[in-house]
């Protein structure tokens, strides 16, 4: 085999073994084996241009090894990342994932469209639990807007935080699970959610984009 054929293979090895939850993947969907995925482990082992080979050890049992066939088979290695993407996207999407993971959080940009929406909730909680530190200075600005608020302001902070809680079921949630993003990650993305609301969706999809391409 030319040395750098066999460089190229370990680095392809490598780079999957990064990403072991598209092992896991392939084994489930295209080998019908399910492991526990917090417990077992895989790995890639060994690949040529027309196979890989698998390792997986469930926990407290003996590894065991298995090939997964690559079709097409591959006119070269350099051809092993797009195949590779082309079987995880096959094996994500049948079991019901995205082939790409999301595992950082991105917190709010300097910018008037992220800081204007996240300021609602931190400022109804102000004016809930601490008016007289604030009402007034409103007041001086508008008074009708100060004694609304007044007498208001808890009213519209349950409001904005029963929709946002809203919003981390019925899209966020969807989201972080189709993107198995980690769960000191998710808590951070389901946080900054509870605060700004659709900014952080934004965010999220502009994520989802960067990790695309």
């Amino acid at each position: 085999m030319p040395e750098a054929e066999a460089v190229v293979r370990k680095r392809i090895i490598k780079h999957m073994n990064d990403q072991k939850f598209r092992l896991f993947d392939y084994l489930e969907y295209f080998k019908g084996i399910k492991l526990n995925r917090s417990k077992d482990d895989v790995a890639m082992t060994a690949i040529s241009l027309t196979s890989m080979e698998l390792t997986y050890k469930k926990s407290g049992g003996a590894a065991q090894t298995t090939t997964l066939p690559i079709s097409p088979p591959l006119s070269s290695y350099n051809d092993a990342r797009h195949s590779l993407i082309l079987l995880a996207k096959e094996a994500a999407g049948s079991l019901g994932y995205s082939a790409y993971q999301v595992t950082r959080y991105v917190p709010p940009h300097l910018t008037l469209t992220d800081l204007v929406p996240g300021s609602a909730v931190p400022l109804y909680i102000l004016l809930t639990f601490f008016p007289a530190r604030i009402v007034p200075y409103i007041a001086r600005l508008s008074p009708r807007l100060a004694s609304f608020l007044g007498r208001n302001a808890p009213k519209v902070l349950v409001g904005l935080i029963v929709f946002h809680i809203i919003e981390i079921v019925t899209i966020l949630r969807p989201r972080l699970i189709k993107y198995r993003v980690p769960c000191g990650t998710s808590a951070l993305w389901i946080v900054s959610n509870l605060f700004e609301g659709y900014p952080s969706f934004r965010r999220f999809d502009e994520e989802v984009d960067r990790i695309n391409h």
